[in-house]
C-alpha cells in the first residue's frame, strides 16, 4: 500500500441562482483563483467544474482541491 503524506481540502461549490454556468466558471477561475493562490503553504490548486451535459442533475456545479504538505500547513 502506498502511503501519501499531505492534506487535501475539497470544497463543493454551487452558483448563484441567477448566474449562468459559464459566468460561474469564469468568476471562479479568475477571481477565486487569484485569492486562493495567495494562501500560505498551498502546494496545488485544482478546479473541477461539473460537466452539465453529462451530469445535468448534479447538486453542485463544481469542486475545488487545495493541496498542502500537512493539515498544520492548511
Amino acid at each position: 500500500m502506498l502511503l501519501v503524506k499531505g492534506f487535501k481540502h475539497v470544497g463543493f461549490l454551487t452558483r448563484k441562482k441567477d448566474q449562468s454556468f459559464e459566468d460561474f466558471v469564469k468568476y471562479w477561475d479568475e477571481v477565486h483563483t487569484a485569492i486562493t493562490l495567495r494562501l500560505p503553504g498551498l502546494k496545488s490548486y485544482v478546479l473541477n467544474p461539473i460537466d452539465r451535459e453529462k451530469y445535468p442533475d448534479s447538486p453542485v456545479d463544481g469542486f475545488s482541491e487545495l493541496w498542502f504538505d500537512s493539515l498544520d500547513d492548511a
